[in-house]
């Protein structure tokens, strides 16, 4: 191999002198060729020829002064500009092709590249505006061209690309840009697709890839006109901007083999309606689909760790996002520019929100920010127009500078106690915020212009005793409202039942007294803290909320579950409830005729028991037997 190296580049170093050469000699095809002998060894090139025309056959070996020397390449620009020339046969003895070796042979119909061939030069056959045919034959070539010297550029007349069943490589941009181009199949012999092999080509509608190919390099088809793709299981990986730009591409077929998605990959596939992304995925990289502007929906699996920058920016269509509970951030730019997003989840997994992350989100209405978010980035929520409600976490630290500037945020502003400082212009012409409570007993540190555009003369909640510390930090306004914490009531489910505050805790006086009213068919069975009572006196020592749960008369799905007058039986989230079998016995059975329970006569008037999933017998002090389906 060494020895194959440095062959190369000895040729190369002559190959700049195409005018140059030892010795002349008539090709078998009668055209008269240059050669020059490469030093220390019985080999030529060819420098060019005596305006040769018509069909070219390169010889394997040509024979000067009784020495017969094997034709081992051909010569930088050797046959630039003949344009007589209509066909050229190279030989398998020619392991090299210089630059530009026969650019502007606007003559050439077809080429075909010996299985010999190791490298071909930038712009060996550029500007061959009569080539429509390619042989590809090179079962080890590993240099073509390079940026800016496409091997085939301006040869936009190429409309058939045959791939030989030998090769190995499809070398580095070795048909890029070839506009006339509609279909490839590549061998399965083919196990590497190099970096931009076939970006640009803008009429390339579909291709093959087979199982062969464990890699796909950076650019490989960008730019390109595909309209579907599906990936193989032999690769791991999407790299970096394999498909950046792919326009027409409407469908691509993921395998669960892929670990990574890399940067840009899909950036800019404009009609791309929609990916499935198998849960074998890893990590999303940057820009990865940004400006996919005809997504409307994704599925990102659990498996899913990490999701890079700006990875869905400026996805146009796309209308709602579930986050994974695998992935602990949003990163900076993640959904920004996502007019068209009218609702996302955030998981409890989920530590941080990145820069911008969700800015010019013109259509969200509304984001709840889950406990386990600490720090919310500049500009994280910035011009969401529509963001009338936001949930901001009980352990956010950090509101970051303008996160929520310019938003239609409409109503109160609950700021957790968790927050020690909030931005400058966070909540910037937040014209609509009517009320703010701030449940810190440390007033959080204000940037400029935090409220800026916020009425003065709203009102803002504050702890009990913190009212000179707010009025420092918090000048801006001047309506103060000391309140001892947050209090809510809120019914489980308001279709069976509604509750209300009777008495409100106070600085003085932290008991509160709800009551809960049940609906037609219903009753109002427990409190979230345990609590049967109703109305119900309670005791806030702290930011809480109680919820009031209530239960069918006739028992879950229309069970009847009455024993006698006096004794209700039902199911209920995923349990048993008796009810009036206070100085009773109580016995339940499993189908099986086997007891799971027994609750003795001095047991509570009120029982719940969790079981199994199943159908149980209940008897109450040997009255008939009831059925009652349990299941959660």
């Amino acid at each position: 191999m060494k020895k194959v190296v440095v062959l190369i580049i000895v040729m190369m170093t002559l190959f700049g002198t195409a005018w140059a050469y030892d010795f002349s000699a008539v090709a078998p095809s009668g055209q008269t060729l240059y050669y020059n002998r490469l030093n220390g060894e019985r080999k030529v090139v060819v420098t060019g020829g005596f305006n040769p025309t018509g069909n070219l056959v390169i010889p394997n070996s040509v024979t000067n002064n009784y020495v017969t020397y094997t034709v081992a390449g051909i010569s930088q620009s050797a046959f630039f500009n003949d344009r007589g020339l209509t066909s050229v046969t190279i030989p398998n003895t020619i392991i090299s092709i210089g630059d530009g070796a026969f650019s502007g042979c606007g003559g050439l119909s077809s080429i075909s590249i010996p299985n010999s061939i190791i490298s071909i030069g930038d712009g060996a056959f550029s500007g061959c505006s009569g080539l429509t045919t390619v042989h590809f034959n090179a079962d080890s070539c590993t240099f073509a061209g390079s940026i800016g010297g496409s091997v085939f550029s301006r040869c936009s007349n190429i409309t058939t690309l045959n791939i030989g069943n030998g090769v190995k490589i499809i070398p580095y941009g070795l048909f890029s840009d070839l506009d006339g181009l509609t279909s490839v199949a590549i061998p399965n012999s083919v196990s590497i697709i190099g970096q931009a092999a076939f970006s640009g080509c803008s009429q390339l509608a579909s291709i093959v890839i087979p199982n062969s190919v464990t890699s796909i390099g950076i650019h490989a088809f960008s730019a390109c006109g595909l309209v579907t793709v599906t990936l193989p299981s032999s690769i791991s990986s999407i790299d970096d901007y394999v498909f950046d730009g792919c326009r027409s591409l409407t469908s691509v077929v993921i395998p669960s083999s892929i670990i990574r998605i890399g940067n840009g990959a899909f950036h800019g596939c404009t009609t791309l309606p929609s990916i499935t992304i198998p849960n074998s995925v890893v990590s999303i990289g940057d820009e990865a689909f940004s400006y996919c502007s005809g997504l409307s929906s994704i599925t990102i699996p659990n498996s899913v760790t990490s999701i890079g920058d700006n990875a869905f920016s400026y996805c146009s269509g796309l209308t709602s996002v579930t986050i994974p509970n695998s992935v602990t951030s949003i990163s900076n730019y993640c959904f920004a520019g996502c007019s068209g997003l009218v609702s996302v989840s955030i998981p409890n997994s989920v530590i941080g929100i990145g820069n911008h992350a969700f800015s010019d989100c013109d259509q969200l209405a509304s984001v709840v920010i889950p406990s386990s978010v600490e720090s919310i980035g500049d500009y994280a929520f910035s011009h969401c127009l529509r963001l009338t409600s936001i949930d901001l976490g009980e352990n956010v630290i950090n509101i970051g500078n303008s996160a929520f500037i310019e938003c239609g945020i409409i109503g109160g502003v609950v700021i957790p106690q968790s927050v020690t400082s909030i931005g400058h212009s966070a909540f910037y012409h937040c014209y609509g915020i009517t009320e703010i409570t701030c449940l810190g007993r440390v007033a959080p540190l204000l940037g400029s212009d935090a409220f800026s555009g916020v009425d003065t003369g709203i009102t803002v909640n504050i702890p009990c005793g913190t009212l000179n510390l707010y009025s420092g930090r918090w000048s801006y306004f001047h309506d103060f409202n000391e309140i001892p914490f947050l209090f809510h009531v809120v019914s489980a489910n308001i279709t069976q039942g509604t509750v209300q505050i009777l008495q409100s805790p106070t600085c003085d006086d932290p008991v509160a007294i709800v009551q809960a009213t049940p609906r037609t068919g219903y009753h109002f069975d427990h409190w979230s803290d345990g609590g049967i009572q109703n109305p119900y006196t309670y005791t806030a020592m702290g930011s809480s909320t109680l919820t009031a749960y209530f239960a069918s008369d006739s028992g879950l799905d229309g069970i009847v579950d009455a024993i006698d007058d006096s004794v209700l039986v039902y199911a209920q989230y995923g349990g048993i409830v008796v009810k009036g079998c206070g100085g009773r016995d109580v016995w339940i059975y499993d189908v099986m005729g086997r007891v799971v329970a027994h609750m003795v006569k001095d047991e509570s008037e009120c029982r719940r028991l969790t079981l199994r999933n199943g159908i149980y017998v209940v008897m109450v002090d040997g009255f008939t037997a009831q059925k009652v389906a349990v299941f959660s």
